[in-house]
């Protein structure tokens, strides 16, 4: 049985574990960060992936 969608209201979402966000996964494995820090950009920028490749090489270029 696939998810409810019908559940949007902050205490259903507050069940989702923040950590297990695959898009995040994803972006830490991808760019080799930490998994704080694609948690933080995918919180700023979504899943706008342009946008996440700029901000994670100026991230790069400032370490």
């Amino acid at each position: 049985m696939g998810d409810d969608k019908t559940f949007t209201d902050a205490e259903n979402r507050a069940r989702v574990p923040h950590g297990d966000d695959p898009a995040v996964r994803h972006l830490a494995e991808r760019y080799g960060l930490p998994l704080e820090q694609a948690r933080d950009l995918h919180e700023r920028f979504g899943h706008d992936q342009p946008l996440l490749e700029r901000e994670v090489q100026r991230l790069k270029k400032r370490s």
